[in-house]
């Protein structure tokens, strides 16, 4: 009988990176610095949104999200104050068109933090591992201000893991996230503590296999794959889809280069799905996560 693995034996935080990014994570632990720019995936900021990220993200540090008077002070905040003391500086009148808009976004989320009466900062800490989370009442509250990239779905999704396997009261996670002008909302279930704890034992084992060599399957497309094979769609295509891409509007995701480094350059589809091997530990590290979305 295989032995488990002991979740206590290793660091949340080294999980989680190894998760969001196992094959920049395997070139960084290895020392490997490609010459080529690792390319960004297509939902990741354009400037403008870089800066509405940056100047949203320090508001809510200067107000803190757990204060429980943080509706009232984001509605009451001098939003031409903050533009200006964060340099962006809009020619003639278009300070007034920026300044309706970041008036707009934290209305979306004012709308969002106000379906909870009250979100604590609370600690949880299991031997090495320390995780810091916003609480309101059986619910995580994760606060993203970017779009919801694969990246941070699974670090939301292993933060739940890793406190629904130490407290039996917490139900789910809400990850709120901006798209666009509009903060929208995912929900995470938790699986429980039974299952949490089996979901995180699996992904250790997974690790250790793979934390010293690169993760033999691309991530996005083979969440693409896992999710459309879960729905009863068409997982191959949805596979191809992602990792060739459309060259007219957006590369596939074998374009960046820690997938060139790992697989080849221009490596086909088939080379994946006509594996075995891949359809398993695809289906292993991304089915619990698609089935806990709540849709």
């Amino acid at each position: 009988m295989k032995k488990k693995s002991d979740i206590k034996n290793y660091k949340l935080s080294e999980l989680i990176y190894w998760f969001k990014t196992p094959q920049k994570y395997w070139l960084n632990k290895n020392n490997i610095s490609p010459k080529e720019i690792f390319i960004h995936h297509p939902d990741e900021e354009y400037v403008s949104n870089l800066q509405k990220s940056k100047l949203i993200t320090k508001i809510i540090q200067q107000l803190d999200i757990d204060n429980h008077n943080i509706i009232d002070d984001l509605n009451e905040l001098n939003i031409n104050d903050q533009l200006v003391e964060n340099g962006i500086i809009m020619p003639k009148n278009s300070i007034f068109i920026r300044e309706k808009e970041i008036k707009d976004l934290l209305s979306s989320l004012c709308a969002s933090l106000s379906q909870h009466n009250k979100i604590n900062r609370i600690y949880v800490k299991s031997n090495a591992n320390k995780e810091e989370y916003l609480i309101a009442d059986d619910t995580v509250i994760e606060l993203i201000n970017a779009n919801l990239s694969l990246s941070r779905l699974t670090e939301a999704w292993i933060k739940l893991l890793f406190i629904s396997s130490l407290k039996r009261n917490i139900k789910r996670t809400k990850v709120i996230f901006r798209k666009e002008n509009n903060y929208k909302s995912q929900i995470i279930q938790s699986p429980g503590v039974t299952e949490s704890n089996l979901i995180l034992e699996e992904y250790i084992n997974i690790f250790k296999n793979y934390s010293e060599k690169c993760l033999p399957i691309p991530p996005e497309s083979a969440y693409k794959y896992v999710e459309a094979k879960i729905k009863s769609k068409n997982e191959k295509k949805a596979f191809i889809d992602k990792w060739i891409g459309n060259k007219n509007f957006s590369k596939g995701e074998r374009d960046n280069i820690e997938m060139k480094i790992c697989f080849g350059n221009e490596k086909e589809p088939g080379f994946f799905l006509g594996n075995n091997n891949f359809d398993q530990l695809s289906y292993r590290l991304y089915s619990p996560l698609i089935k806990a979305l709540k849709k």
